[in-house]
């Protein structure tokens, strides 16, 4: 069997359907009103880096304490999909009740609360922080905001990511490993489009979507600052004035997140050659790739390809 896919685990025991929540998500407690009556799903899918999960459960209320963070550490963010019923989420001080179709991430680092107080169906991608904050800009201080249905890049992601459950189990195992970083793109753009998510100024929100516009098209060799700039409605020379409150030029700041998504790839052994590695990251010129790779993490890429190969 596809060690990627879990198959569907029911439960009509409250300490049972506790279990398997913690050792799929988190440490916290699971809190029913109604143990006589529950009911509960689990379906899980292994998409690269990332876990999504498809749960159908009676009422029900979780919560992660600060003794659950201390005794059962986790670094991964939760995003949440609403497929059916309602859910009031509680982290740093925030509240966000969510509808049908809304999305909703949430930090597991932190405690938090969520309470469903009717049946429900919905989707759950489990991230690592590492590959969210990669693409997104201290992604939980965007945890228990409420992505609304309402917006275009939101329910975009939340389409992706239904179709991606339904179609699981027709995946080979290759073809799931490798849609981690789509995924990914897809929910930074989610996250930052969101009007009103973020209290920042002019200034750092039109960073974070420079960032997250050319995250999203790190493959395209040909992208240019003139291109950026043009996709934010400012010139060329206001983009680099953004980049150069971090000490970069936009372009320059490109060049260091395609090595870094060149390494990880490389490092976790998700492409078959370094040349694949260089063009899928939008590097055109190879002997230029080996030279900028070689410059930043000290050895040639095909040394970590041949490491990773061994091991």
């Amino acid at each position: 069997m596809d060690k990627g896919v879990v198959r569907a685990v029911s439960s009509s025991s409250v300490a049972e359907w506790e279990r398997l929540v913690v050792s799929n998500y988190a440490g916290l407690s699971v809190r029913i009103d109604r143990k006589a009556d529950f009911a509960a799903r689990l379906a899980v899918v292994q998409i690269g880096r990332c876990r999504l999960s498809k749960v159908d459960s009676s009422p029900v209320t979780y919560e992660r304490s600060e003794n659950d963070v201390s005794n059962a550490p986790s670094d991964d963010l939760l995003l949440s999909l609403k497929s059916t019923g309602s859910c009031l989420v509680e982290q740093y001080g925030r509240q966000a009740l969510l509808g049908v179709g809304d999305l909703v991430l949430y930090d597991t680092m932190s405690p938090y609360k969520l309470d469903f107080r009717e049946p429900y169906r919905e989707l759950v991608l489990k991230i690592p922080r590492v590959a969210l904050a990669s693409r997104v800009a201290s992604p939980e201080s965007l945890s228990a905001v409420r992505l609304s249905n309402g917006s275009s890049m939101a329910r975009l992601a939340g389409t992706y990511l239904r179709e991606l459950a339904r179609e699981a189990d027709n995946l080979a195992p290759a073809a799931r490993d490798r849609l981690d970083s789509a995924i990914l793109d897809i929910v930074a753009l989610a996250l930052t489009d969101v009007a009103g998510a973020l209290a920042m100024d002019e200034q750092t929100e039109r960073l974070g979507r420079a960032k997250t516009l050319m995250r999203a098209r790190l493959s395209d060799s040909s992208l240019s600052a003139t291109q950026v700039a043009g996709a934010l409605n400012i010139s060329v020379r206001t983009l680099n004035r953004l980049f150069a409150r971090e000490g970069e030029s936009a372009m320059r700041w490109l060049l260091e997140e395609r090595l870094l998504a060149c390494h990880r790839a490389l490092m976790e052994a998700r492409t078959r050659s370094v040349s694949d590695v260089a063009i899928e990251h939008g590097f055109s010129d190879l002997s230029h790739f080996s030279r900028v790779f070689k410059a930043k993490f000290g050895i040639p890429p095909s040394e970590v390809a041949n490491s990773k190969a061994v091991a």
